[in-house]
């Protein structure tokens, strides 16, 4: 379980607490490196936007919504980054081409402007429709950060009754959120881990 929530930490960050800031980095950072390393296959790209992605949550501290997932937040502001670098190399092969043609436009590019709100509303909306004590165990885990072994001992189940719910929720998750391509993506890499 986690010490902390994101929640306290978050009150913490936005005071100017250093510490908070630091554990919610080592909380994150290792997760959204492989995640963006997984869209971008290139590591030194991937260390500098998790770099400036910090940057911008100790910049933004103020702004930060407690009443939204952090960690939605978090890889929000990666995806955004990754798409503009994606973009800006586009733009830089198509000068160095000398080609006069327009960035290729293809179907990921509507995904482009999605903004934090929409991928909440994804979250919730599947989130709602998982049977009562599916979603109560899911909550369990990943938002409020407690174990198997917790949920159970709170719930008076089984260990073994755990982990099936948890199973059956992320297999709702993947399979609803595939039709998402790389948006679809980014969700399930927040709540699968």
């Amino acid at each position: 379980m986690n010490e902390t929530t994101d929640l306290k930490l978050i009150s913490s960050l936005k005071k100017g607490n250093h510490k908070a800031f630091d554990t919610l980095y080592g909380r994150y950072a290792e997760g959204l490196y492989a995640f963006i390393t997984s869209i971008l296959k290139n590591p030194a790209d991937a260390e500098e936007i998790v770099q400036n992605v910090f940057v911008k949550i100790w910049e933004r501290r103020n702004t930060i919504e407690e009443k939204f997932s952090f960690k939605s937040y978090l890889f929000t502001i990666a995806y955004r980054d990754v798409i503009t670098l994606i973009r800006k190399q586009n733009l830089l092969a198509s000068i160095q081409s000398d080609s006069n043609q327009e960035l290729p436009v293809n179907d990921d590019n509507a995904e482009l402007e999605i903004e934090f709100f929409s991928i909440d509303k994804i979250y919730h909306d599947i989130l709602e429709k998982l049977p009562e004590k599916r979603k109560e165990i899911f909550l369990l885990s990943r938002e409020k950060g407690l174990s198997n072994k917790e949920i159970a001992e709170q719930l008076d189940i089984s260990v073994k009754t755990v982990e099936n719910q948890m199973t059956a929720a992320l297999r709702t998750f993947r399979e609803k959120l595939s039709k998402y391509g790389i948006l679809g993506m980014l969700f399930f890499f927040l709540f699968v881990r």
